[in-house]
């Protein structure tokens, strides 16, 4: 399973993250981010990371990241 995760580097996001990374059914997490993930996650092949400075536009490469996800957590 594919999902988006928007909020990763916050206090609860954090969890949330390392909790998909550690389930085996989640396949694939695109995270939304404001700022870089720290290089360890970004070494998962399961991470993919969006910087974004605006989450009302996206950029036709982060709609094209996201696209095919069967989940959001926000």
């Amino acid at each position: 399973m594919k999902i988006i995760l928007a909020g990763a580097t916050g206090f609860v996001g954090r969890e949330v993250l390392a909790q998909c990374r550690y389930n085996p059914s989640i396949t694939s997490i695109v995270v939304l981010t404001r700022r870089p993930l720290p290089q360890e996650i970004n070494d998962d092949p399961k991470v993919t990371s969006v910087v974004m400075n605006n989450f009302l536009e996206y950029s036709n490469d982060a709609k094209a990241k996201i696209e095919g996800a069967t989940a959001a957590i926000w």
